[in-house]
């Protein structure tokens, strides 16, 4: 397991790395549907990495209706209080 950090990005010689790898082990490269996403847009060795990844999707269900909307008001609010502390 090699975890990456959200909005990493791959530099070809660490994509080589990971094929490499990936290779020697016997090992199945994994990916979510979003990063795959931009795999696709990036270049040939993403393209690469994309094409051997498999995507493991992702589904968040939360118990209480209005938590989504509580997530995303407070978010707003510390963006909105980070922008006027500027």
């Amino acid at each position: 397991v090699q975890p990456f950090g959200d909005h990493h990005y791959f530099h070809d010689d660490e994509i080589k790395e990971l094929i490499n790898r990936a290779k020697l082990m016997g090992a199945g490269l994994v990916t979510t549907a979003k990063d795959m996403a931009r795999l696709l847009n990036m270049g040939p060795e993403h393209q690469k990495l994309a094409d051997i990844s498999e995507v493991s999707e992702v589904e968040l269900t939360f118990d209480d209706e209005a938590t989504p909307a509580r997530i995303i008001a407070k978010t707003v609010e510390r963006f909105e209080a980070r922008m006027l502390a500027k």
